[in-house]
């Protein structure tokens, strides 16, 4: 049984070149290369028919003649080709293989004489040979043999090099929708790691907060278990779709500062101010909590007093700005970098949009820090993740 088989549901979701995709491309080559025969030997016949006299004429066969032998030689030919593709694509030693072509082209050019024989008894256009034993080999003389199974090998040789193109062709664009597929599977398994990578430490700060508050404040700790089985959930339900609508996300920073309002108290005073209009607009899911979340771990927990906090969506120059300004202490110790943060947000945006996603970050000195992302505000494009793609987030820290 041969070793190329319809998978047309393969392991890494490529179609592999079944038999029906090879009997397509025998098909594809027989035809023109069958057409090809019979104008080529019209051709030559009519060459003959013009230098021969006359008298001599009446031994030429009629055109539709050779329009029925080049319409018997169609499925044999097809049939030629379809298994010369499939010892092709199975492969093996190239000795076996070019002994295997070989046999069927010496097979095919053999038999387009009795073909010959078989269209001439037909009686088409005037030229009848009787179907019998006696006639057939009286046709079958050893040099009209040979000299039309020459003739046809080389014919039959040109159509196979074709299909052998074609079927080398189509393995390497399949090599090429493989190697697409496993970059797909290879990035979309990058940004689940780097999803899980965002937010490390809040869920342990977050369960100190509620630890501290359960005794003393039980029904604010309880609120807090909502809001962080809220998030939870959302981050287990979300984990098949990498964008969200920015009204979701400004739901999902909300539930965060309540948390963080719980943690810090008073001294935290979040706003959160976003354009109408771009509630439905894609964004990627997590950007909100993520620059959020820098702004508390490396400003607000860094600072004494009040921390100022803000998140600002809008649209400028047809391009979603999403920004976030906090304050910070010029003079404290930076932490040190953990796994996720704006190190796997960059790595993330730069997966999804490419050069068309900028993320920029800076302080004044003067206890004032900015991050902000801009990114494409149309959905279509946000949506197929290829704007871009193969490119690089621009990440810059600007001081002013």
């Amino acid at each position: 049984m041969s070793t190329i088989q319809s998978d047309a549901a393969a392991r890494d979701g490529v179609p592999s070149l079944s038999a029906a995709a090879l009997l397509r491309l025998s098909v594809a080559v027989a035809v023109p290369v069958c057409a090809f025969a019979l104008l080529w030997t019209l051709s030559v016949a009519h060459y003959y028919f013009m230098n021969t006299a006359p008298a001599q004429r009446a031994g030429f066969l009629a055109p539709a003649v050779r329009v029925v032998e080049h319409v018997l030689l169609l499925p044999l030919l097809t049939g030629s080709y379809f298994l010369a593709a499939l010892l092709f694509a199975r492969g093996g030693r190239p000795r076996r293989v070019l002994l295997e072509q070989l046999t069927l082209l010496v097979a095919f050019s053999l038999l387009v004489r009795p073909i010959y024989f078989l269209a001439t008894s037909l009686g088409l256009g005037g030229a009848s040979e009787p179907f019998d034993f006696a006639h057939f080999l009286d046709a079958m003389d050893l040099d009209s043999w040979l000299s039309t199974a020459l003739n046809y090998s080389l014919i039959y040789a040109l159509g196979l090099f074709i299909l052998f193109g074609l079927i080398v062709l189509a393995k390497y664009r399949q090599e090429q929708l493989r190697a697409a597929a496993m970059r797909a599977n290879w990035l979309q398994a990058q940004l689940e790691t780097l999803r899980v990578q965002l937010h490390p430490h809040f869920l342990f700060n977050t369960l100190n907060t509620i630890s501290a508050l359960v005794g003393s404040q039980p029904e604010e700790a309880r609120d807090l278990i909502a809001q962080l089985a809220a998030l939870l959930r959302d981050s287990i339900e979300g984990a098949g779709g990498e964008f969200y609508p920015l009204r979701r996300e400004v739901e999902l920073a909300n539930r965060y500062l309540r948390i963080m309002s719980a943690r810090f108290g008073p001294r935290l005073k979040p706003a959160l101010a976003v354009v109408p209009g771009l509630e439905e607009c894609p964004v990627p899911h997590g950007l909100l909590l993520t620059l959020l979340e820098n702004a508390v771990t490396h400003g607000v927990s860094m600072i004494t007093g009040d921390g100022e906090l803000s998140l600002r969506c809008a649209l400028e120059h047809e391009l979603l700005v999403v920004e976030v300004r906090n304050r910070y202490d010029p003079d404290a110790t930076p932490l040190p970098p953990h796994r996720g943060g704006l190190a796997a947000l960059t790595t993330r945006l730069n997966a999804l949009y490419g050069d068309a996603c900028v993320l920029e970050y800076g302080g004044n000195g003067a206890g004032l820090w900015y991050t902000r992302v801009t990114l494409p505000a149309d959905c279509t494009s946000a949506k197929s993740g290829d704007a871009g793609a193969g490119g690089r987030t621009r990440a810059q820290r600007v001081l002013t």
